[in-house]
């Protein structure tokens, strides 16, 4: 999975990389099978800017809630939505709760979301699934959450699976800073700031590929924040994944885009 050369690092300390063959395979569907849009903005222009001093605006989480109503509308079956945390997350919802976007929402898909309990994982699975089949579910999750690791949203539980912003760790972490202090003392090749970035981003791939999970599978990724348009954001996606994304810096073509992505497979059925 990528990133790869953290591994590769960790593995084989010292070895240099002109020593190292990196073979990838690709993946086993189809190229139609998978569209993916990386956005810089909203529906109003506003700009997704994730970071931590901009993710809390009102402004930047209504324009989250206009994106997910505009999805809601267009996309079949089930919608995972994945947010970076737990606060994040309760503090989105509150906040759609507040002005009438998560009303909106419901209007076309029944609203589930990731339970705090593991026992309760089950059911609401089981439930979300039934309203898949039906007028469809929007699944709230959080990244490195119950519901982002060792759970398959293969067929229609997900047709498209959003992901809001990018997880980073909490960098004061004792443990995270004991790690880079190690790194520096052993003269890792790899930078703390590398290391970060893919803990980062192999939380975000482990998430957003639960949604193919078999030869015929097919769905859609879209990814909010302006940092999936930055090339050191980019190359740290699969390739499967990076190749078939497009990157706009406005939502307008992003729902012509994903319109004819579920046409052509509507008509495949």
């Amino acid at each position: 999975m990528q990133p790869i050369d953290q591994v590769l690092h960790q593995l084989l300390l010292g070895t240099p990389m002109s020593r190292l063959h990196v073979f990838s395979c690709g993946h086993i569907i189809p190229p139609t099978h998978l569209t993916g849009v990386a956005l810089s903005a909203g529906p109003t222009n506003q700009e997704l800017d994730f970071t931590f001093q901009k993710r809390n605006l009102p402004k930047t989480m209504d324009e989250v809630g206009r994106i997910l109503i505009n999805l809601v509308r267009i996309v079949p079956a089930g919608v995972v939505c994945f947010f970076p945390s737990y606060s994040y997350e309760e503090q989105i919802i509150s906040h759609w709760a507040g002005n009438g976007q998560l009303v909106a929402m419901k209007e076309k898909k029944t609203i589930f979301r990731e339970p705090k309990s593991a026992a309760e994982v089950d059911a609401v699975l089981t439930s979300y699934a039934e309203e898949c089949k039906k007028s469809g579910g929007l699944l709230f999750s959080v990244v490195g959450g119950k519901m982002s690791e060792g759970i398959n949203f293969s067929d229609d539980l997900a047709r498209c699976v959003v992901m809001v912003g990018l997880p980073y760790p909490n960098p004061s972490d004792l443990e995270l800073v004991e790690q880079f202090k190690y790194m520096e003392k052993s003269g890792a090749k790899i930078t703390s700031h590398e290391f970060y970035s893919n803990m980062c981003m192999k939380a975000v791939n482990q998430s957003i590929g639960r949604s193919i999970r078999h030869q015929t599978d097919y769905a859609s990724i879209v990814l909010l924040d302006r940092r999936y348009n930055t090339q050191i954001i980019r190359s740290r996606l699969p390739q499967w994944i990076n190749e078939r994304t497009v990157h706009y810096p406005t939502f307008g073509p992003t729902l012509p885009h994903l319109v004819q992505f579920f046409k052509a497979h509507k008509a495949k059925e």
